[in-house]
């Protein structure tokens, strides 16, 4: 088997924010979704035996072991995809179905040979290309079937779950080559249908290349105030506004506490901030991944 890069450089997902739409002409942009980043191991049969985190670790998460025994593509290879656990919107989507899945965007190796070292459209290329020879073979395969008393059984004629062990399990995430056409999917995906946003990819990078993977989300703005200040960290709070009746005063509801990465910010208790977040829990009501984006001395202290 090809000797494999450093665990760092085996990180198949994006590392960075995209700053310019300009820097990515020529590129391919994906739909990103909010689950949990996943290695997944296939065994000599095909079917996912292991998943692992970015950091090597195994996931043993109640989504990662239902997906165990799963056929996901060519045997003795390693897929990278974001399985649906982990967030609110990834368990919501397992909930929703009634099964975890996980979404295909990238493969280190395909049938025990590495293919982290080639180009992105290579990679990608070869994905479509196990797909369509996979399919073909699969594509009159029956998980189940219903007995006369409408109960599933499996092909050895076995009581089963309703629940699919194949490609459903597996959806591979569509690539839109140029960055018109990723214009197009920010548009529709993530404007329109809220979606979590899309990931830029270099077609000419080897896994792991800095820079080669690039993430656009919207980004929403909320104005904070810092009640206590700490080396690296402040905690700031504002209004919990997710209940607003029309009319009332904001300063009639709670507010929420959280911790803030100061960075090269300068702040002290009292200071009005701008921070801006991918958008706010559900259950919470705090935003996801704050940081500042600057100091409002036009607010009254």
């Amino acid at each position: 088997m090809a000797r494999r890069r450093k665990r760092t450089n085996l990180f198949a997902g994006a590392r960075g924010v995209l700053k310019s739409r300009a820097s990515v002409e020529g590129w391919i942009a994906q739909k990103k979704y909010d689950g949990e980043y996943a290695e997944v191991e296939l065994d000599s049969t095909g079917k996912i035996c292991e998943l692992r985190s970015k950091t090597g670790r195994l996931i043993t998460t109640t989504e990662a072991e239902s997906m165990l025994g799963v056929f996901a593509g060519y045997p003795n290879s390693t897929l990278v995809g974001e399985l649906m656990g982990h967030t609110e919107a990834g368990k919501a989507d397992t909930r929703n179905r009634g099964y975890s899945r996980i979404f295909v965007f990238d493969a280190l190796r395909l049938e025990d040979k590495m293919i982290d070292g080639e180009p992105f459209s290579e990679r990608d290329r070869l994905i479509k290309e196990m797909d369509a020879r996979l399919q073909e073979v699969l594509r009159n395969r029956v998980e189940w079937w219903d007995d006369d008393s409408s109960r599933a059984r499996d092909f050895h004629g076995k009581f089963t779950r309703r629940v699919p062990l194949g490609w459903k399990r597996v959806p591979r995430v569509e690539n839109f080559y140029g960055a018109k056409r990723g214009a197009e999917l920010w548009k529709e995906y993530v404007k329109k249908e809220r979606g979590e946003g899309i990931v830029w990819c270099d077609p000419d990078a080897y896994v792991g290349k800095r820079g080669s993977k690039l993430k656009e989300k919207l980004v929403d703005t909320l104005d904070v105030t810092v009640t206590a200040v700490g080396t690296r960290y402040c905690m700031a709070e504002f209004y919990d506004l997710r209940n607003l009746q029309p009319g009332a005063s904001i300063h009639e509801y709670e507010t929420l506490d959280f911790p803030l990465l100061m960075g090269k910010f300068h702040v002290e208790v009292g200071d009005k901030l701008e921070v801006g977040c991918f958008r706010f829990t559900e259950k919470t009501g705090l935003p996801k991944s704050p940081r500042i984006l600057s100091k409002r001395t036009d607010l009254l202290q």
